[in-house]
């Protein structure tokens, strides 16, 4: 899912008393509970950075600045109901075409998390942050395995609802121009994972006739 998709799931999880003293922050702007009072940051002629580390540091020092409780949540692979139309949709599309879709990267190690468990976790980072000042960091982790073994278990939950044979091919993976690991490492809270299956089976069924 795109940012712009991201943000109004994860706010829909969010308590509506949010305290006063405490920063929210989407990928953009910082804002301050409950006003959501948007805060213009300078930036500071650090060019080197990357773009989201940059992003991050001009947060970080404004919220100093203003004594507020800081929250960085970093988002691993998100999917679910109302997905970008990629891996996971991709694997449906395919079967309810009635095809067996191919993994062209089944050897890297990913970390996809389910967007209501993705919710969960960031409610939780902002009900946790401290009142007074400070950074609280969130990395929430879900599905830790390549992306071969990722593909078998949607089709193990899928199939198991459907009734359907989703089966998987994986290709021969030759070229790696990506890190073979990029995974969060945080324990997930509490969460129902047969109805987040559940959930995304009943949106591939109405998006793919699946």
């Amino acid at each position: 899912m795109k940012a712009k998709q991201r943000v109004p799931a994860l706010r829909g999880a969010l308590p509506a008393d949010l305290p006063a003293n405490k920063a929210y922050c989407d990928r953009f702007s910082l804002r301050h509970a409950p006003l959501r009072r948007k805060i213009t940051l300078k930036a500071p002629g650090i060019w080197a950075m990357s773009a989201k580390h940059l992003s991050f540091e001009l947060f970080r020092i404004e919220a100093e600045r203003l004594g507020l409780s800081l929250g960085k949540f970093v988002i691993p692979n998100p999917f679910g109901p109302g997905e970008e139309m990629r891996f996971t949709s991709y694997l449906a599309k395919e079967w309810a075409a009635g095809r067996t879709p191919t993994v062209a990267t089944p050897v890297y190690i990913r970390d996809n998390i389910h967007v209501s468990l993705l919710a969960l976790a960031y409610r939780c980072l902002c009900e946790s942050l401290p009142q007074g000042p400070g950074f609280t960091r969130s990395a929430p982790s879900g599905y830790v395995e390549s992306q071969g073994a990722f593909a078998h278990r949607v089709g193990r939950e899928i199939g198991a609802r459907t009734g359907r044979s989703c089966a998987i091919a994986e290709a021969d993976q030759k070229d790696f121009p990506e890190p073979i690991f990029r995974t969060n490492a945080q324990a997930h809270p509490e969460w129902s994972e047969p109805a987040a299956w559940d959930a995304l089976t009943e949106y591939y069924q109405s998006a793919f006739q699946l």
